[in-house]
């Protein structure tokens, strides 16, 4: 007689059996709920045996309602309002509106022309993304429309979800235009929570508590998300994106998640020239390293952002000191940043951008689009935004939106441990998140 583990779960339509290092997934809505209990064929003996309650799995990573941000403006000192710095609006406006029954504003979409008005997140979202809409409203007329895995702009080339005002309200699940599932909701005008998400092959909408869900032998391959509306009377109170199977870290406070290797780590410590306020701060004077105690797979997007340090006096004064040397490390077999590959962004004094697998250099670049350079009072540039991609052995590293390394590894690593840090300066790290993009 042999061990093998078994696991069974079920969690908003999700059933999932596990034999060994066998799974399997499917999605029923009708399943009710009732006892759970151990049966067999023939002679079998069972150990270690628990039921609990499941949590929904996932993440947030960024959101968007009707409350304006402050970002700063063109002149030192200055700032402006902005209605979602990381949603980009295309084909009509998203303004802010009071929504019946919600505390917080809502968005007033106005389409321009016959396209439907877009809100798409300002970069890819691969994996098993999931974008939801709170409190929407669809007037008569309109339509509302959620879509992840796009190409781009291109709101026909994903999966999406669409609730129309009809009587009743018809709710849709589109792959690629086409549908793929439908069902009847509730009357029009009535405020609805609407979810899209991805679980692997399987496409999952809901609304209110009707929910739609197909399996996709062939699976798309975009990486945009967006929502989208018809007519003039839609309303929503909040757009959020997630991450079923990410991490997402603000930094707002002590992350436990993390573990310091070497150097003084501070969480939202001193003052912040932009608009910042929640940060990690890596004091790394000669060098600072923190990795993650949840390892990850090769195939993985990391996403984060990175600054200058300021420091604050009390006759009134600050100060901005120069960053540079900002390490990620990403299949790091343990807490050594040459123990997979480590992403060198502003090394000599802010000069070269390199990539490195198991301490040796694989890639490089001098591009000046990339340099940090200290200017008479701050640096510039003040933050950058990085973004690393991972799969089958094709590594990218952006910076700011600058493509700034491409490498393909014909011995690509295992997975490891993720690791950030710095070197002879101190920096100040926010708002990352990092997820699978495979099987």
């Amino acid at each position: 007689m042999r061990s093998v583990p078994l696991r069974l779960s079920c969690l908003d339509g999700r059933l999932c059996a596990e034999v060994g290092d066998v799974q399997e997934t499917v999605y029923d809505f009708d399943a009710a709920e009732g006892a759970c209990g151990l049966f067999a064929e023939g002679r079998a003996q069972f150990d270690d045996f628990e039921v609990r309650q499941l949590e929904p799995p996932g993440t947030e990573i960024s959101f968007i309602n009707g409350r304006p941000l402050q970002v700063p403006a063109e002149r030192h000192g200055q700032m402006r309002a902005v209605l979602g710095y990381y949603w980009l609006p295309r084909d009509g406006y998203w303004s802010p509106a009071k929504l019946d029954g919600c505390e917080q504003p809502g968005l007033r979409p106005r389409p321009r022309g016959e396209k439907p008005a877009a809100l798409w997140y300002f970069q890819p979202c691969p994996g098993d993304g999931v974008l939801t809409a709170s409190n929407c409203i669809v007037g008569r007329g309109t339509t509302i429309g959620l879509a992840i895995a796009c190409e781009e702009d291109d709101l026909g080339s994903g999966y999406a979800l669409t609730a129309s005002a009809s009587s009743p309200l018809k709710l849709k699940l589109l792959r690629a235009g086409k549908t793929v599932a439908e069902s009847d909701l509730a009357t029009p005008g009535q405020q609805v929570n609407m979810s899209l998400w991805r679980d692997g092959d399987y496409i999952v909408g809901r609304a209110g508590d009707a929910h739609l869900a197909y399996k996709d032998e062939q699976p798309l391959k975009g990486t945009r998300c967006c929502a989208y509306a018809r007519g003039s009377g839609a309303a929503i109170g909040k757009l959020t994106l997630g991450h079923r199977r990410g991490y997402y870290y603000a930094f707002r406070e002590v992350e436990t998640d993390w573990q310091p290797a070497t150097g003084e780590w501070l969480t939202h410590s001193g003052l912040a020239c932009i608009a910042w306020d929640y940060w990690l701060t890596a004091k790394a004077e000669p060098g600072a390293m923190s990795y993650n105690l949840r390892p990850q797979p090769h195939d993985l997007q990391v996403d984060f952002w990175v600054s200058e340090y300021t420091e604050g006096f009390a006759n009134g004064h600050h100060q901005h000191y120069p960053y540079y040397d900002i390490s990620l490390v990403t299949c790091a077999q343990e807490r050594d940043k040459d123990s997979g590959y480590r992403f060198l962004i502003g090394g000599e004094k802010g000069r070269v951008t390199r990539l490195l697998r198991l301490g040796e250099v694989v890639a490089e670049t001098k591009d000046r689009r990339l340099w940090i350079t200290m200017g008479g009072h701050c640096n510039s540039p003040r933050a950058i935004h990085v973004v690393v991609s991972q799969s089958g052995g094709k590594i990218s590293l952006r910076v700011n939106d600058v493509e700034a390394l491409e490498f393909t590894d014909p011995e690509p690593l295992p997975g490891g441990f993720v690791g950030i840090g710095a070197a002879g300066c101190t920096a100040n790290f926010r708002n990352f998140w990092m997820a699978p993009v495979g099987d």
